[in-house]
Order: C-alpha cells, then sequence, then structure tokens
C-alpha cells in the first residue's frame, strides 16, 4: 500500500449510516467505559450514557469554522484518542463490516482497515491530512476487532508541570513550579510554528494537550 494513497473514511458525507449506529450498546458502552477513564482521570468528571466528547472539548480547533458545525464533531476531543479508538472501531465494523478493521497505535491511535482508509474522527475534524494521521500511529498494529487497552490519565494538575517544563525544552524557557508561570507557558504553546506544534501535541502520548483551557494550539484546525 502506497501510504501517499491513504484516505478518511468520509465521516460527514456518510453521516446517516454513521448514525444509525450511534445507540449500538456495544458502541455506547465502549465510548462510556473508555471516556469515562480519561474525563475522570483528568478532571475528576464523570461521563454518562448520553454525553458527547465534545461536551469536555477544551481547545480552540473549531473557533475558526463558519457554518454548522458537522454532525460527527460532537465525538471529536482534540488529544483524546486513545481514549475514542475504541469507540470508532465498534462502529466502523458496524457501518462497513466487510472491511477487516483494526486499531493501530502509538503517539496518536487510529482505526485502519489495513488497505487505504482510516476511520478516524479527531484529525479528519482538525484538517491534518491522512497520511500523517497515519505515520503517527502505525507502530503497533492489533488483530482485527481488538480493543486497545487504555488507563486513567494523569490529573491535569500532573501535566500542567510536565508541560511546563516540555515548554521550557522546546522553547528553551526556565521551567517553573509556580502555578501562575506553567499556565502563561500553557498559553504560550500557541507559539510555535505549526510544524513544531503538531509534533509537540503528539509527545507523551497526546496527553499533554487536553489538560488548559481553550486557546493553546491555535496553529492546528
Amino acid at each position: 500500500m502506497s501510504r501517499s494513497k491513504i484516505k478518511y473514511y468520509d465521516l460527514r458525507k456518510n453521516w446517516r449510516k454513521v448514525k444509525r449506529h450511534l445507540d449500538n450498546p456495544r458502541v455506547a458502552d465502549t465510548l462510556v467505559r473508555d471516556f469515562n477513564k480519561f474525563t475522570y482521570g483528568h478532571w475528576r468528571k464523570r461521563f454518562t450514557a448520553g454525553q458527547v466528547p465534545f461536551e469536555f472539548e477544551n481547545c480552540d480547533w473549531w473557533l475558526q469554522h463558519r457554518g454548522r458545525h458537522p454532525q460527527f464533531w460532537r465525538y471529536v476531543k482534540h488529544g483524546a484518542s486513545h481514549w475514542l479508538v475504541n469507540f470508532a472501531l465498534e462502529l466502523a465494523q458496524l457501518v462497513e463490516p466487510d472491511r477487516k478493521w483494526r486499531v493501530i497505535t502509538d503517539k496518536h491511535s487510529t482505526v485502519w482497515d489495513g488497505e487505504d482508509t482510516l476511520f478516524e474522527f479527531n484529525f479528519l475534524a482538525f484538517g491534518i491530512p491522512p497520511k500523517q494521521c497515519f505515520e503517527l500511529a502505525y507502530e503497533h498494529e492489533l488483530k482485527p476487532g481488538q480493543h486497545r487497552k487504555c488507563g486513567y490519565p494523569d490529573h491535569y494538575t500532573v501535566e500542567m508541570k510536565q508541560l511546563a517544563r516540555d515548554r521550557a525544552l522546546i522553547g528553551n524557557i526556565p521551567a517553573s513550579n509556580d502555578e501562575a508561570m506553567m499556565t502563561q507557558t500553557a498559553y504560550r504553546i500557541s507559539d510555535l510554528p505549526v510544524g513544531k506544534t503538531i509534533a509537540y501535541q503528539e509527545i507523551r502520548g497526546g496527553r499533554l494537550t487536553e489538560n488548559f483551557p481553550p486557546i493553546i494550539f491555535k496553529s492546528v484546525h
């Protein structure tokens, strides 16, 4: 397979076909099981049946979009790919059951049919090319239908401290344990150029991008 030919499954165009399976118990239960680990680990907030990941979005990738938001955005959460990939896998297997969908995972996690298509919510919404999505995920390939194990992420305060240290490494700014300085550092990540910003947000498995108020990564849309 030529990676240059890799493409996303068109969730916007095929949303009616996808939407009919969202209430399937296996799909809905997988979403609650995994994403609740994400929200509870970071903020001690529960994610329950009837909620959608976008309710917990705190990054500004969507602010410059004009017009109505695509419906699939409701299932997007910036930086939470590891906690959404099993949901996407279950959904893909119902939407296109003749394909051998499997999880590929590394710094990013996504669902691949083993040929030329990714069933991907986050990076499709952000406008990140499918080739880059594939390259950031293609380190470990699970068996078709196999779930990726995911635990509870660190509380956001732990990540704030690490973000300040990593910002110091990238931008040569002294790290600080002072909370005000760490918050300022988090906002200044948006000063990074596009390429470095995208690379940065994948550090530590995409876990550094979910813990702060909006307007962190202005260059990723």
